[in-house]
């Protein structure tokens, strides 16, 4: 399930509050890249079933 979020969050991004120099917020869509994506999976692929390091 984590790689599906993951490839969600390459493909179409998820809204992301980002604080401003002004004090307000900017809600935003934000896409991860695929060096980013790539460098997720590898780390993912480290952990067994519980999450924990293999």
């Amino acid at each position: 399930m984590a790689e599906k979020v993951l490839q969600d969050f390459k493909d179409n991004g998820f809204w992301i509050a980002d604080p401003q120099p002004n004090g307000k917020i900017l809600i935003k869509r934000t896409c991860i890249s695929q060096q980013q994506y790539d460098a997720a999976i590898k780390e993912l692929n480290k952990k067994g079933n519980n999450g924990l390091n293999k």
